[in-house]
């Protein structure tokens, strides 16, 4: 037998709660349900089972990375999950999920109806909040140290949810307690 990806694990775990996915209600139980889980600290585990894809607007990925002025600033997330906005000469700006508090998380994604919108109005939208410019980074190419990851958009209410950042010079209640 096959071993289950932490998404596939997740979604029958829902689907024996009798949760519906993409709804508010499955946005919720997964935000309590997963912060619990403290197997999943690392990239790998919350990458398994996705795919390297080319980086698309609209598209949420998860890698390891490294700031050309790492030492120079405050605090930063060693392996991003972010939702992918504009393109720049070297590399892109995203928001990075892992700047917003958990339950932040689960609330932008509703109020941004999943099932409805495209990745790309997704992240426009994202833009136009308080919550979205909080967590907006510009990330350089040349500094990945792995390969993208893409998450399925049906599970980007798992991924948002895996407890996988990695701050750098500050913990993350620390980085939370920002958001407002």
């Amino acid at each position: 037998m096959a071993r289950q990806t932490i998404y596939q694990r997740y979604d029958q775990k829902a689907a024996k709660a009798g949760i519906k996915r993409n709804t508010r209600e499955s946005l919720e139980w997964f935000r309590k349900t997963i912060r619990k889980d403290s197997n999943i600290k690392n990239l790998d585990k919350a990458t398994d089972g996705l795919r390297n894809r080319r980086i698309e607007i609209g598209g949420l990925y998860a890698y390891e990375y490294s700031p050309k002025y790492a030492e120079k600033l405050p605090v930063w997330d060693k392996f991003p999950l972010v939702l992918i906005l504009s393109f720049t000469s070297n590399g892109w700006f995203g928001i990075n999920f892992h700047y917003l508090p958990p339950v932040i998380r689960s609330k932008i994604l509703s109020e941004l109806n999943l099932n409805r919108l495209n990745g790309v109005a997704i992240a426009k939208k994202f833009t136009q909040s308080d919550y979205g410019k909080f967590a907006l980074k510009k990330y350089i190419a040349t500094n990945l140290k792995s390969r993208p990851k893409a998450v399925p958009k049906d599970d980007w209410e798992i991924a948002v949810q895996l407890p996988f950042e990695n701050f750098q010079k500050s913990n993350a209640r620390s980085v939370w307690r920002k958001v407002k």
